[in-house]
């Protein structure tokens, strides 16, 4: 507190010539409140990432991007490796794919962090205050930090609100419900959503109830010890404010899967295992006259052999086991929505349902026999004759055991316009019904908005000439259908000056 004092006398003489400042400050007293500095709320433009958290490590960019094939290395301006993993303004995360090429580099901008030591504390007050007083020379991300208001501009009120950042105080603090189970060694950030919506984690006191099993350090990083469980809490420096999160150290074989189906023409099916100790895991079949297993690349290979269901069991010697439930059918079935949406009165083949079987499959039932009049298997597929009527139906197909079913979904609609198309001359606007049964919501667009542009009322398409020329107005549902209207559009024919004509 002694050395802010020195940096708020420091400043003091600009105060006072700034006073108007003061006076927006307190007309936008929430202005602070409103600093993101949340993960969540990051911003990326021409390869500057800005808003990240202070006192951020690089694992988070796991969570922030989808990067997850990805291998993401942290350096320094000069582009040289960070070891200590500490995100500042300036550093750069280098984005590498599976190959080890490099896919893109961005720089970072953590508002507030003006000093580049990826915290936003006391000594960014300072440079700001030098910065005002001696115009002392920083770099572009500096800069960028250094506008904590947002307004293009480096003054007393950058450093007021940063001031009073420093010292708000929080009404709330929570975590997600989610429960979050680690294995020995995993390590992960808890980020708590604070009210208000400002993050300092150096800000929070962080505990753990039993250090045997979950240690956590001054930035909510969490690192696995041994299995049992324990309750994290973080809370403010003076415990006014405080929010729990329950850990689970579990170090059983963890599947990507619980239960899957699979057919018995097919070969073999696999499902990702999360284990600490690989080299020693083996699977077991409950039953090995309908399916059997090997461990293979840290993952379980199911191989179908007869119809039924089974349990396969991975083990660990040394950390206990876990079960996939396994379904083998002697169909498969996949839906195929590219045919789904279907005018009336037509006959449309192949991928409604594939059915791969060696046994044989059926219809079971059609919804609606007025919207499709029939269904049958056809090469693989099958053929949807639909009737006159809008609406849905539900096409299911079993298989001939009666064991498994499989439903889909076919939609008939009616889209049309009482005309095609339409020329006009420039000023004068054309107009087209619609008629639309079992599209959902109606919208249009232009091919060209700098000839012609459309809007929809009551059913009616309008086209509103811009320039000449030809534009398609695509008129189309939300939920199925789609038509197209031409649009000709000319120059006014002038008129002549000589009686009028034209």
């Amino acid at each position: 507190m002694k050395r802010k004092r020195i940096v708020i006398s420091t400043i003091s003489i600009i105060i006072i010539l700034t006073f108007i400042s003061i006076f927006i400050l307190i007309r936008n007293k929430t202005i602070a409140n409103d600093i993101i500095f949340t993960s969540k709320n990051y911003h990326i433009e021409d390869n500057i990432i800005t808003n990240i958290s202070p006192n951020t490590d690089i694992s988070l960019y796991y969570k922030y991007f989808d990067i997850e094939n990805c291998r993401i290395i942290l350096t320094n301006e000069n582009n040289e490796p960070l070891t200590n993993g500490l995100v500042y303004t300036g550093s750069k995360i280098n984005i590498y794919d599976t190959s080890n090429n490099l896919i893109n580099t961005y720089t970072n901008i953590i508002t507030g962090d003006i000093n580049r030591d990826g915290l936003v504390d006391i000594k960014d007050t300072e440079v700001l205050a030098t910065y005002l007083i001696e115009e002392n020379n920083l770099d572009d991300y500096q800069k960028k930090a250094i506008d904590i208001n947002k307004d293009n501009e480096i003054k007393i009120n950058d450093l007021t609100l940063l001031e009073e950042y420093l010292n708000s105080s929080y009404e709330s603090i929570t975590f997600s419900s989610e429960e979050i189970s680690l294995m020995s060694n995993e390590q992960e950030r808890l980020i708590p959503t604070i009210n208000p919506n400002i993050i300092l984690n150096q800000n929070l006191t962080w505990t753990s109830s039993d250090k045997d099993v979950i240690t956590v350090d001054e930035t909510g990083k969490i690192t696995a010890k041994n299995v049992g469980e324990s309750i994290i809490n973080a809370s403010t420096k003076d415990g006014s404010v405080s929010a729990t999160k329950r850990i689970i150290v579990d170090n059983s074989p963890k599947l990507s899967e619980e239960k899957i189906n699979i057919y018995t023409g097919s070969k073999t099916t696999s499902v990702n295992i999360k284990a600490i100790d690989y080299e020693n895991l083996t699977c077991a079949s409950a039953n090995e006259n309908i399916a059997t297993c090997i461990i293979e690349d840290k993952k379980i290979i199911v191989t179908p052999i007869n119809q039924g269901n089974t349990k396969l069991t991975v083990t660990s010697p040394y950390y206990g086991s876990s079960e996939l439930e396994v379904n083998v059918t002697s169909v498969y079935f996949s839906v195929q929505p590219k045919v789904n949406c279907l005018p009336p009165n037509t006959n449309r083949g192949g991928g409604a349902v594939v059915a791969f079987s060696i046994g044989t499959t059926s219809l079971k039932s059609i919804s609606d026999r007025d919207v499709v009049k029939f269904a049958y298997i056809y090469r693989n597929g099958v053929s949807v004759e639909t009737g006159s009527k809008y609406g849905d139906a539900e096409i299911t197909y079993i298989e001939s055991n009666g064991n498994n079913e499989s439903t889909i979904k076919v939609y008939v609609y009616r889209l049309s316009l009482s005309d095609t198309s339409g020329t006009t001359t420039i000023g004068t606007n054309l107009t087209t019904n619609i008629t639309a049964d079992n599209i959902g919501n109606l919208s249009c667009s232009s091919s060209n908005n700098e000839i012609a542009t459309c809007n929809i009322t009551e059913n009616i398409l309008t086209v509103t000439p811009v320039s000449s020329g030809t534009a398609t107005i695509t008129v189309k549902g939300n939920k199925c259908g789609t038509t197209t209207y031409i649009a000709n559009i000319t120059e006014p024919t002038p008129e002549s000056n000589e009686g009028g004509s034209r």
